[in-house]
């Protein structure tokens, strides 16, 4: 388990901290892998962390960005990337194609941002005491 709080209540917020610390353990990893494959130009990774992080907070995010939002910000990468498939695999790099496929893929990111902060996942206002 995660670093146990120590409240001396017996409302079960031992648990909750610890389930609190996996979920942002998991929204911060892909967030940051997310970041490293940016640097590398690793379209491929960068989708896939894309993809598990809206899977992570798709609970928490239901009002501000649905499944289907998502699963057309994903089509559209998906076609972009079909289109330019030297560009997605770094066999070649075109001002053309390696525009368009990181305006989607940072379509995909922003939206999934604003729907993390829309929704409170890092906290509102001045409580955060936790996610």
């Amino acid at each position: 388990m995660a670093y146990k709080y120590e409240d001396n209540s017996s409302n079960g917020s031992d648990l909750l901290w610890d389930l609190r610390m996996y979920y942002a353990f998991y929204v911060s990893r892909y967030l940051s892998n997310f970041a490293q494959s940016r640097e590398q130009n690793n379209y491929p990774k960068m989708i896939n962390e894309l993809k598990w992080l809206f899977y992570t907070i798709r609970p928490r995010v239901k009002k501000e960005y649905s499944e289907k939002n998502f699963e057309d910000d994903y089509n559209n990468i998906v076609k972009i990337s079909n289109k330019y498939k030297d560009d997605w695999t770094g066999k070649k790099r075109t001002s053309e194609g390696i525009t368009e496929i990181e305006e989607s893929i940072l379509i995909l990111y922003s939206n999934l941002m604003e729907a993390m902060i829309d929704a409170g996942i890092f906290g509102k206002g001045e409580d955060l005491s936790g996610l």
